[in-house]
């Protein structure tokens, strides 16, 4: 019998350097964050070898090294990842090695300002750059059709040369080339700074226990969240669901994407003038001409291979933002993609896509969609028949026909506000008479997120660097085997608390065990174990901060007002914000924030107390 675990450890082993190492290349800013760019190379390669697990019965006959790079390159920021700080540019050289290695230097700089999608083409236009082990991989042609590569490739290399002209010190010293002889030269520089910064990274990482933990992850979310046959985020992202390819690809290595029921995904050439689905367009603003005309250019200026008519399935404001859902052929499959931007805008962003699915007229597109600032709407895009919605806010490993009660719905559409719900818990029915279209959790999609970890949001806006920091804290509890009864990861709220600081909860559910919550800000992080049936909110956890600790109380949607007791004695109140976060200055002087315990009061709009919690929780 093969033991898979060996075979995929052998592989691990022998590929997370190179892959590493071309990770790194993506993502690096400059020289001065090396050490955090390549903690940020060593997780995302740790995201795609664990993809590799999952599918490792499938690869082993194939190229396993192809997927890797594949899932590598999914979600790729579409936005220039920015540095803390700024290389100055060189002064005086001495001799020719100086001179050397100070257009090497430029050279480099010029390639960080590249958004890490413009820097694929040119990587793998000469793969051997970033490691001599990449040798004869080709790029996937999942990233993007030959007509979008060459529009990136020379949009890329334009960027990359003007970016080398522009510092005076390589103008003065490659003025004396020819003019035909300066991309030559240019694109020498480029290859040879890429391998010399390549190889200064230490990519020499054991990635095994970490992608075996996260592959367990993504298949136990995997299977609570999708139906079989469903594509995902990104591939994270996807109809209904993907989450943000804000900057990526489809694939069936991500979680909870594909929204939408029907048939499987198929890449295929549409006729020019042939639609997604007969579905019109729907939504209180679906008689807006200026904003349809708009989405359709800023679509088709986001996705050039698009074939045949660009439709717009759903135009409406909800409660905090404007929303949009848009779909097209393309040689890759069917692209369906969430638009997003303020209410009464009409130039919205693209929150979330996939390109890989395939909708049909009895297909369901559901999500929870959060934006940035932490609102969540529930979107539903049905077909036209749909007769009843039914809605469930229990856990669905625990749901039941009974917890389902009728929503309002408008010709199979819903939109309704669930800012202050656990979007985990959603479950949804549709019907069109008597014939059942969906019937599954809701998907749960952060619009604009720039790299998050397949992981599901229930509030709030989590930076993805407090995110990753989470995750390893996660993982190394879970080598200690203190979670060895298996364990969930759910961000339970993520953004800033009003004093300058940005914090993210974590919690990591078990099936026995006590739970684990993680609390991270900017400058530290804690843990607390909680009984594993207790609800998520409420929950209070104390931090420091630099200008003194302060109390985070996560509460239930009734809650309007927190008041912080200090020994008994009331000290302070703050109102709870629409995700139902609120941050609490904690007064009285103390030596050690771990040694004391608060107590947190929770009262509704009528001023009546809902409950009272202990900080940190009790087991």
């Amino acid at each position: 019998m093969r033991d898979f675990d060996a075979e995929f450890r052998e592989f691990a082993a022998a590929f997370a350097e190179p892959l590493t190492r071309l990770g790194y290349l993506l993502l690096a800013t400059d020289a001065s964050q090396r050490d955090e760019d390549q903690a940020r190379a060593q997780h995302r390669t740790t995201r795609a070898l664990a993809r590799v697990r999952r599918r490792w019965r499938d690869v082993t006959s194939g190229s396993p090294e192809s997927l890797a790079i594949e899932s590598l390159l999914t979600r790729l920021p579409r936005v220039a990842v920015e540095a803390n700080a700024v290389i100055p540019p060189p002064g005086a050289v001495e001799n020719d090695e100086d001179e050397d290695d100070a257009l090497l230097d430029v050279a480099w700089r010029a390639w960080t300002t590249l958004v890490p999608r413009e820097r694929v083409p040119l990587i793998f236009a000469d793969i051997e750059t970033a490691s001599r082990q990449l040798r004869g991989l080709e790029l996937p042609e999942s990233f993007g059709s030959r007509r979008r590569l060459r529009r990136l490739d020379d949009a890329a290399r334009l960027k990359f040369r003007e970016g080398v002209v522009r510092d005076a010190f390589a103008t003065k010293t490659l003025g004396t080339c020819a003019p035909e002889q300066l991309d030559q030269r240019i694109g020498a520089l480029l290859s040879r700074a890429l391998s010399r910064n390549a190889l200064a990274i230490e990519a020499s990482i054991d990635a095994f226990p970490q992608a075996i933990a996260l592959a367990s992850r993504l298949r136990r979310r995997v299977s609570m969240l999708v139906a079989a046959g469903t594509a995902v985020v990104v591939a994270l992202t996807a109809v209904g669901v993907s989450t943000s390819r804000h900057s990526s690809k489809a694939s069936t290595a991500d979680v909870a994407a594909s929204a939408h029921s029907g048939a499987p995904p198929s890449a295929f050439l549409a006729n020019n003038d042939e639609q997604v689905v007969d579905w019109p367009t729907r939504g209180e603003l679906q008689r807006d001409t200026g904003l349809l005309s708009s989405l359709r250019a800023t679509f088709v200026a986001d996705h050039p291979d698009a074939i045949g008519d660009v439709q717009v399935l759903l135009a409406t404001d909800t409660s905090s933002f404007r929303l949009a859902y848009l779909t097209a052929h393309s040689p890759q499959g069917d692209i369906e993609a969430w638009y997003f931007g303020p209410i009464g805008s009409t130039k919205l962003k693209e929150g979330s896509f996939t390109d890989a699915g395939r909708l049909q007229h009895s297909s369901v597109v559901a999500a929870a969609l959060s934006d940035p600032a932490g609102h969540s709407v529930l979107v539903v895009i049905g077909p036209p028949e749909t007769t009843e919605v039914l809605l469930s806010q229990d856990n669905p490993a625990n749901v039941s026909d009974a917890s389902f009660s009728p929503i309002t719905q408008d010709g199979g559409v819903v939109v309704r506000d669930v800012s202050k719900q656990s979007l985990s818990s959603l479950s949804m029915k549709l019907f069109e008479g008597q014939q059942l279209g969906w019937n599954r959790p809701v998907p749960v999609i952060q619009l604009g997120q720039p790299d998050l970890p397949p992981i599901t949001v229930e509030r709030g806006n989590p930076n993805p660097t407090l995110l990753a920091r989470a995750l390893q804290i996660e993982a190394a509890w879970a080598r200690g085997g203190e979670l060895s009864a298996g364990g969930q990861a759910v961000v339970l709220w993520g953004g800033g608390d009003g004093a300058g600081e940005q914090l993210l909860v974590v919690r990591v559910r078990t099936l026995h065990l006590a739970d684990l919550v993680i609390l991270v800000w900017s400058n530290g992080d804690g843990e607390y174990l909680m009984e594993p049936d207790l609800p998520d909110y409420p929950v209070g956890m104390a931090y420091p901060t630099k200008t003194g600790a302060r109390v985070a109380v996560l509460t239930p949607p009734v809650v309007t007002k927190a008041v912080l007791l200090e020994d008994g004695v009331v000290t302070g109140s703050q109102p709870v914000g629409a995700t139902g976060f609120a941050s609490l200055q904690v007064n009285r002087p103390y030596p050690d924030l771990g040694m004391r315990s608060f107590t947190v009061r929770l009262y509704d709009a009528a001023g009546h107390q809902v409950s009272e919690l202990p900080v940190p929780p009790q087991v």
